[in-house]
């Protein structure tokens, strides 16, 4: 791998975690939305939605993480072989 490629991969990883942000900013704004809609139960529901989401966005969150782990690993071996 060169370095632009893996210069490359890491963008694309910063930009994924930019839109897990944002994605996280709105899931909180649309489950405020339901509680103020919805009464009771249904909050309940709409609580285990969340919860399930957000447990998408850790296992996403992780998966980057790993990535970028990786990246970083790749990234050192190719500049440090080149010295």
């Amino acid at each position: 791998m060169t370095e632009k490629e893996l210069i490359h991969i890491k963008e694309e990883i910063d930009e994924a975690k930019e839109i897990q942000a944002q994605l996280k900013g709105k899931l909180e704004a649309i489950t405020e939305q339901l509680k103020e809609r919805l009464g009771g139960s249904t909050l309940e529901q709409a609580q285990k939605i969340r919860n399930k989401k957000e447990q998408e966005l850790r296992e996403i969150s992780n998966e980057l993480d790993t990535e970028l782990e990786e990246f970083e690993k790749l990234y050192d071996e190719y500049t440090g072989s080149k010295e």
